[in-house]
């Protein structure tokens, strides 16, 4: 099942519908009771969740309690996110939720090759985080999330590719 948890983003891909302008819906964020109808309805039926499609999972004040929520049900969970919003709190707080594992993306290692593509998208906060969540992970002798960095290819950073596998 893949459940958007809002359709908000602090970007502007653009190749993405919400990053476009393309988006013909309502900005919205789903409330924690929709998400538990679901999940009460469906959740026997669920094995793997998607808690993500056009916007920023961690937009969602809810996010984290939809982690937990599935989890109680034994779904695997996974996510997608630009990483803007992890600091301290939220790595610890997405770890004590059973999040399985997720997407950072990550398009360049320079901040004008990055930007090029995650509009508005701030590269160092991106590394900073990734860096904290997994001295964190390792500090809580945590496996979970698995993190996978998500490097899409195209014309102005394929020079970086040998860049980005030394940072990773």
């Amino acid at each position: 099942l893949t459940i958007e948890p809002t359709n908000t983003c602090n970007l502007r891909c653009p190749l993405c519908t919400k990053g476009s302008g393309d988006m013909e819906r309502v900005n919205g964020k789903m409330s924690l009771e929709t998400f538990r109808a679901i999940i009460h309805k469906l959740g026997k039926d669920i094995f793997f969740l998607l808690l993500y499609h056009q916007g920023g999972p961690y937009l969602n004040k809810h996010f984290l309690e939809f982690v937990r929520l599935a989890k109680k049900q034994n779904i695997y969970c996974t996510t997608s996110t630009n990483a803007h919003f992890i600091d301290d709190e939220t790595i610890r707080a997405t770890i004590d939720s059973g999040l399985d594992s997720m997407i950072v993306s990550l398009d360049g290692v320079t901040q004008e090759t990055f930007s090029r593509y995650r509009v508005n998208g701030d590269l160092q906060k991106v590394i900073v985080g990734s860096k904290l969540f997994m001295q964190i992970k390792k500090e809580r002798k945590s496996r979970t999330p698995l993190i996978a960095w998500q490097f899409l290819v195209m014309k102005h950073n394929e020079h970086e590719i040998p860049e980005i596998k030394r940072l990773a």
